[in-house]
């Protein structure tokens, strides 16, 4: 199962959000869901960045 914990300041903004576990779709390393994941949150974490 994956995890993702969005993260706040203390004014109540968003500032992150982390992600973990495994979708267990497939093996580690070959898991196509997992992948998914990993690419969506990067580029949401370079938007972010921007």
């Amino acid at each position: 199962m994956v995890f993702v914990t969005v993260l706040k300041n203390d004014h109540g903004q968003y500032i992150g959000f982390d992600c973990t576990g495994h979708a267990g779709f497939a093996a580690a390393g070959t898991d196509i869901v997992c992948a998914e994941i990993g690419r969506a949150s990067c580029r949401e974490r370079v938007w972010y960045l921007v």
